[in-house]
């Protein structure tokens, strides 16, 4: 059983070190290219850093939605 979870976490590395053409880094997390250009994502990078660059957009536009509600019950 433990061998199982060996060669899953060795899959999960494997993939999350391969690297992406843009195309592939844009369509995996539904991001468009230029914010992703804009935090360095390019030819080649990891679907890991690929990942922790979706992370700071999910927290840019949390921020975005959260500002916007706040101006409007201001006004």
């Amino acid at each position: 059983m433990a061998d199982t979870y060996t060669k899953k976490g060795t899959a999960m590395t494997n993939f999350l070190d391969k690297p992406l053409t843009e195309k592939q880094a844009s369509d995996i997390v539904a991001i468009p290219i230029e914010w992703l250009r804009a935090r360095g994502i390019k030819e080649g990078s990891t679907v890991r850093e690929v990942l922790e660059a979706a992370r700071g957009y999910q927290r840019f536009n949390d921020e975005h939605i959260r500002m916007k509600r706040l101006r409007a019950e201001q006004e």
